[in-house]
C-alpha cells in the first residue's frame, strides 16, 4: 500500500489574473479579472483616449472593500469589449483614480456567459460566448 501521497494546499497569495481586451476596436488594455465587482470601471485616462461621450450626471457612489465611498465621474452607456471574435457592449463607470485601467467584472462575465476553469497556481481558462452571434473563445489568463 502506497502511503506517500502528495498533499496539495493553496498558495497565498495568488497573483491577480489578467486578459487582453480591446475597447471600442481602438485601445488594448490588460484587464484584471474581478468578478466580485458589480460594475465595469475604466480609468479616466482610458476614457480620454477613447474620446467617447460620458453622461456626467449619471454618477455612482461605490463602497470600497475598506468601507470608504468613492464617486465616479459619470457613465458611458456602451463600450465594445472585444476578446478575439467575441465582442460585447457594456455600460461603464469612469473613475479619476484607480490602480487599474479596466477590470473585467460581473456585468461582462455574465453577458459573456463565462465558464471558468481555475488551476492550482491561480491561472485560469475562461470560455467566453457572444450570445448575439454564438461565437466563443477560450482565453488563458496571465498573472499580473
Amino acid at each position: 500500500m502506497d502511503t506517500h501521497h502528495k498533499h496539495y494546499s493553496a498558495e497565498l497569495p495568488l497573483p491577480l489574473q489578467t486578459i487582453e481586451v480591446t475597447l471600442d476596436h481602438m485601445i488594448m488594455v490588460m484587464s484584471i479579472i474581478d468578478i466580485s465587482c458589480q460594475v465595469i470601471i475604466i480609468h479616466k485616462d482610458i476614457w480620454e483616449r477613447l474620446g467617447t461621450p460620458m453622461k456626467h450626471k449619471q454618477i455612482m457612489f461605490m463602497e470600497l472593500a475598506n468601507g470608504q465611498s468613492n464617486g465616479t465621474m459619470g457613465t458611458i452607456p456602451s463600450i465594445c469589449f472585444s476578446i478575439g471574435k467575441v465582442s460585447l457592449h457594456c455600460p461603464v463607470q469612469v473613475v479619476k483614480e484607480a490602480p487599474f485601467e479596466c477590470p473585467i467584472s460581473l456585468p461582462f462575465t455574465c453577458l459573456a456567459s463565462t465558464k471558468c476553469q481555475e488551476f492550482l497556481y491561480g491561472s485560469a481558462h475562461l470560455l467566453l460566448t457572444d450570445l448575439n452571434t454564438g461565437a466563443s473563445i477560450t482565453v488563458l489568463t496571465h498573472a499580473k
